[in-house]
């Protein structure tokens, strides 16, 4: 595509690539599921080695009185270049 039209779908479609894939996984369940499940688990054992190499989270067996655990929830995103192909996971 050329000219001004041209130019938006460029920005558009980088844009959508590097809010990463629509199709990503929700839950543990779908990523174990979905087509890049090697690539997802493969990731996810990365990112938890990294935090327990820099000791970002302690694990306990229990919490002073008074105190709460904080939440924390997984996200999957597979991360794109601007032509569409996979960038990293």
């Amino acid at each position: 595509m050329e000219g001004v039209d041209g130019a938006l779908y460029n920005v558009a479609f980088a844009f959508a690539a590097s809010t990463g894939s629509p199709d990503a996984p929700v839950t543990w369940t779908k990523a174990i599921r979905h087509q890049d499940a090697l690539e997802l688990k493969t990731a996810l054992e990365n990112e938890l080695n990294s935090v327990d190499k820099t000791g970002t989270f302690e694990p306990v067996d229990s919490l002073p009185l008074g105190r709460k655990a904080i939440d924390s929830k997984l996200v999957f995103k597979v991360k794109r270049h601007a032509n569409g192909t996979t960038q990293h996971y």
